[in-house]
This record gives structure tokens, C-alpha cells and sequence, in this order.
């Protein structure tokens, strides 16, 4: 769910699409040259606060995981929501067998938390 309030749904539909479509590096600047067209269509200034993307989603963030390497004892401040690399190192069981296990690295030592 959103933690904001939204504001023009078209001027909302506008920034969601066009971020999705400029996260593809070879379509970026015509994907930006079509956001500064539309909003010119609905009266909104290319830089204004209005129409930046801004996540509609809240972070879940974990805070000061370390690592258990003796070496390394690195800390990082994890957000679940986003942070693919880490959240990919979580192994579920498939059948409710055995805990969560952790299995994501440490991004200074590169040793598991």
C-alpha cells in the first residue's frame, strides 16, 4: 500500500510508467522526451517536485546487521523491500520444513552473515 498521498491520478500514472520504462538504458531518452511532452500536456514543469518519481512504497528496514566473520565484523543497514541482493540470500522452506535460513554475503568480506 502507499504511505502518501497521491495526487493527480494521470500526473501519478505518467511518473510510475515512465520510470518502469526508463529503467531500459536504450529507451531512456525517449522515454524522456515523451514524460516532457506529456507534461507539458498536463500543464506540470519538467522539474518541478510534481513530477518526480517517488516510490510509492514504504522501505523495511533492518538495522546494523553485522557480520559474524571474525575478520570483518562489517555492519550495514538493510532494506528488505529493495535490496535484492541481500533478500535473495534468504532460502525458504518449500514445505514448512526446516527455519529460514540466511545465505546472503557480507559486502565487505564477501563471507556469509
Amino acid at each position: 500500500g502507499s504511505f502518501r498521498e497521491l495526487g493527480s491520478a494521470k500526473l501519478e500514472f505518467l511518473n510510475q510508467v515512465c520510470y518502469i520504462f526508463g529503467l531500459d538504458t536504450e529507451a531512456k531518452t525517449d522515454v524522456d522526451v515523451m514524460k516532457r511532452g506529456l507534461l507539458k500536456t498536463l500543464l506540470v514543469r519538467e522539474f518541478s517536485p510534481a513530477a518526480q518519481f517517488v516510490n510509492p512504497s514504504r522501505s523495511l528496514m533492518l538495522h546494523d546487521v553485522f557480520c559474524h566473520s571474525p575478520i570483518c565484523s562489517a555492519s550495514r543497514d538493510v532494506d528488505l523491500c529493495r535490496d535484492r541482493e541481500f533478500v535473495e540470500g534468504v532460502i525458504r522452506p518449500a514445505n514448512g520444513g526446516e527455519p529460514t535460513v540466511l545465505n546472503a554475503k557480507c559486502h565487505m568480506c564477501g563471507l556469509h552473515y
